[in-house]
């Protein structure tokens, strides 16, 4: 047995990649945001730089998505991991966390704008994203 702990994929969701420039936003009132590294139906991953302490700002709280012509807002998460990730740099060590969330209860509404945001800004082609099951049904279309 080796000492590193095998990793456990917890997410029940596809990851997809997102184009660059779509980013997350902890609070109303931050200027801060961090680059969504990717996201799922349940969840995402954002890169932000240290001591921006997106483990209390975020969990628990109302953030917005936003991107070229979008805006997610009132979307609340809990943090489950917040790690230190560096980023190779000839001239300096930048140092950068990943923070992953798992988004806790979203209206109907969030759900299907979630969906389409997926679809839209996917890296790659039109993404086909299914709603978990143990998602209440959508309504429809208005």
């Amino acid at each position: 047995m080796t000492a590193r702990k095998a990793f456990i994929e917890r997410r029940e969701q596809e990851r997809f990649q997102l184009r660059e420039g779509v980013v997350a936003l902890p609070d109303e009132s931050s200027f801060r945001f961090g680059k969504i590294k990717n996201i799922s139906m349940d969840g995402l991953s954002v890169l932000h730089f240290d001591g921006e302490d997106w483990e209390r700002k975020a969990s628990g709280r109302a953030m917005t998505l936003a991107g070229y012509d979008f805006l997610l807002d009132g979307v609340s998460a809990e943090v489950i991991s917040d790690i230190e990730v560096t980023i190779r740099n000839p001239y300096k060590k930048i140092s950068e966390r990943q923070c992953s969330m798992k988004f806790e209860e979203l209206t109907p509404k969030q759900r299907i704008r979630l969906r389409d945001i997926i679809r839209t800004y996917s890296k790659g082609e039109e993404q086909t994203i299914s709603i978990p099951d143990n998602f209440p049904p959508l309504p429809s279309p208005e």
